[in-house]
């Protein structure tokens, strides 16, 4: 037996409020990176690192070379490994 909870749609915000509250998620070069984390100054910002590392066994060093060079800490650091075969 499965139970389910109906929650009336005004619970949930609208999607234009979360949409306007979202952060950017762009692809950054490891300067513009730099430059963008610089003008966040001190605040307390919750941060999550993603890449494609297409084979951590090959890649390990690049890997170590770029989150060396951004030089930040990072709550989560997410690694996929998606190989996209034509």
């Amino acid at each position: 037996m499965s139970s389910s909870i109906n929650l009336p749609y005004s619970t949930f915000p609208s999607i234009a409020s979360i949409s306007t509250s979202l952060p950017s998620c762009n692809y950054y070069s490891v300067t513009e990176f730099l430059d963008e984390h610089r003008k966040l100054g001190n605040q307390d910002v919750f941060s999550i690192f993603h890449v494609n590392i297409r084979s951590l066994n090959a890649n390990n060093a690049k890997l170590y070379q770029l989150m060396s060079s951004l030089n930040s800490a990072f709550e989560i650091i997410i690694l996929s490994d998606m190989v996209c075969q034509h």
